[in-house]
């Protein structure tokens, strides 16, 4: 069994739900995955799970790279809907930086395909609300690449609006519902998930029982 993020079209929370795993999880004894620190829409995630062959050998091309408020490279990957790495690409970075910064995310590709072929029970967990018919085409991908994997898709979000989602396809967890659980002068997005981390870990232990 594993638990893998699979980040956020936001920036902020793409890196907590990751960090969160690893940190309350796998204590920190964690390889990195493809999507924990991508700011990616799901739409994307679906398009690299249906690549074909070595087609990941291409990831270099048709990149946009432009410096942030970090003073890090953000590396915008054009050939997908909503791809954007903030913090692997330091600045004044040298052609082998880039080089290997590809080759890096090409390793992370194959881990994930590896995992999802091979392992038995797989929980992913995505931060914000989706379109279901996008939900349901990466869980057919996924049934494609190993139809004897059980997935468990996770939904986590602040929504103010309290709203309670019920859908057989994926688990919602609303974390407004613990919001007297957050310190709201600290960074909200990691806050929120670390304090809500045992909801998270419960409903998974849950889910497992039946």
């Amino acid at each position: 069994m594993k638990i893998i993020s699979l980040s956020s079209s936001v920036a902020g929370p793409a890196c907590a739900v990751a960090k969160s795993i690893k940190k309350y999880y796998y204590n920190d004894d964690y390889q990195t995955n493809m999507f924990d620190y991508l700011e990616i829409s799901l739409l994307s995630i679906v398009q690299i799970l249906n690549l074909e062959n070595d087609d990941i050998n291409y990831l270099y091309l048709n990149n946009e790279i432009y410096l942030n408020k970090d003073n890090c490279n953000s590396v915008k990957f054009n050939n997908f809907h909503k791809m954007i790495s903030h913090h692997d690409l330091k600045n004044n970075y040298s052609e082998k930086d880039y080089v290997d910064f590809i080759e890096k995310y090409k390793r992370r590709y194959y881990r994930l395909i590896h995992d999802i072929k091979n392992e038995d029970k797989i929980f992913f967990i995505r931060y914000g609300l989706e379109n279901e018919s996008i939900i349901n085409s990466f869980i057919d991908r996924i049934k494609i690449l190993n139809p004897s994997l059980k997935v468990y898709f996770i939904i986590v979000d602040y929504n103010e609006n309290n709203e309670y989602i019920n859908n057989s396809n994926y688990t919602y967890i609303n974390f407004y519902n613990y919001k007297e659980n957050i310190n709201y002068s600290e960074d909200l997005f990691f806050r929120t998930m670390e304090y809500n981390w045992k909801v998270v870990y419960n409903t998974i232990l849950d889910t497992l029982q039946y």
